[in-house]
């Protein structure tokens, strides 16, 4: 994640949250709580924005509790499979 970090667009502007991440994910104890989707019609903006608010909310509540803890949210997006999208069923 560092390497990707420092290769991506932003690399030029260090992002303080994104260095406190990165340095809580090299600790032997932390946890990471994972949640995504894959990229479809259905669902939303709204459901995508819930679930990766509701990562960041159980992280902060475990560091409040003294877990180190870190959000993270994958998305799927290379889902090549047109004709499983190109429909949805009934």
């Amino acid at each position: 994640l560092r390497r990707q970090a420092e290769a991506g667009p932003r690399a030029a502007e260090p992002d303080a949250e994104v260095e406190r991440s990165l340095a809580t994910l090299a600790q032997d104890d932390s946890v990471v709580v994972v949640t995504g989707q894959q990229v479809g019609l259905l669902g939303g903006p709204a459901y995508t924005l819930a679930k990766a608010l509701s990562a960041v909310a159980l992280a902060r509540r475990l560091r409040r509790q003294g877990v180190p803890a870190v959000p993270v949210f994958w998305l799927a997006s290379q889902d090549h499979d047109l004709r499983e999208a190109q429909r949805v069923p009934r």
